[in-house]
């Protein structure tokens, strides 16, 4: 993600997951995805500015790479922040979601909703920023398969 991530001066890397429909219109996958960033140094977890700049440089990236034209991403949606024990951190889990395009032809648009888990790792020095997200008309019936992966991870 340094690459990605140079403009707003900032490292780090991704893992990531999507399923095999991820690119199929119409399936339950379409534009799914789940997975981590793991940003160097300290920030502020609760920092939502943050976790969506993270986010938008990414998506536009990969929409860039996939062919789509005019990338853009923003974010129209973020609630129910409460902080909650993940793993032993205090973490930060936010509701929300983006309006984007499709990285699939004709890049038409989508509206990803999903959730973001935040939070600092003093042993590692990184920032943690955990997301998933489906489209909008998905999300619903997805939304607890996501969180029980997320869950099952194990970051010791």
């Amino acid at each position: 993600m340094d690459f990605v991530w140079l403009p707003i001066g900032e490292k780090g890397i991704n893992n990531y997951y999507y399923p095999v429909d991820r690119f199929d219109r119409g399936s339950k996958g379409y534009q799914v995805w789940i997975g981590m960033y793991w940003v160097q140094g300290y920030h502020d977890p609760s920092d939502v500015g943050l976790v969506s700049e993270f986010a938008i440089w990414d998506q536009n990236f990969w929409l860039g790479m996939h062919g789509c034209p005019k990338p853009y991403t923003y974010v129209d949606l973020v609630e129910n922040i409460t902080v909650i024990d993940y793993q032993g951190y205090q973490a930060y889990y936010m509701y929300g979601g983006i309006v984007s395009r499709s990285d699939v032809e004709p890049y038409e648009e989508v509206v990803l909703r999903g959730f973001f888990i935040t939070f600092y790792d003093k042993e590692r020095d990184r920032t943690i920023i955990i997301y998933a997200c489906a489209t909008q008309d998905n999300i619903d019936e997805l939304v607890s398969e996501l969180q029980s992966i997320v869950n099952g991870w194990s970051l010791r």
